[in-house]
């Protein structure tokens, strides 16, 4: 896969496969998205657990959908190549599927 090409799930199996290591971050924000994607990221997370760790929630089960859409569109203005991930919050997804919305990130 040549370095500018986006990154796709049968990309990473087939690197799996050939036991080509892949490399993945955690991250939160654009700026440190933007590094991770200039140093060639395979794929980038953005977990839930910003609620603690920037929002200041006591733990993630307080993190909201709307406020992980937020980091999540920051960080996809800078990803062009990796796999982005985001973490659907665990408060929502147990209330079930009419509580969350379609969202395109």
């Amino acid at each position: 896969m040549a370095s500018d090409d986006p990154v796709t799930i049968p990309a990473l199996q087939q690197m799996k496969k050939e036991g080509k290591k892949s490399a993945g971050f955690v991250l939160w924000d654009y700026q440190t998205a933007l590094i991770a994607e200039r140093a060639g990221a395979d794929f980038v997370v953005i977990g839930d657990s910003v609620g603690a760790n920037l929002l200041g929630h006591a733990n993630t089960l307080e993190v909201t959908v709307d406020e992980m859409l937020v980091f999540c569109k920051a960080v996809r203005r800078a990803i062009k190549r990796a796999i982005l991930i985001c973490d659907i919050p665990f408060g929502p997804l147990q209330e079930g599927r009419g509580s969350l919305m379609k969202v395109a990130v």
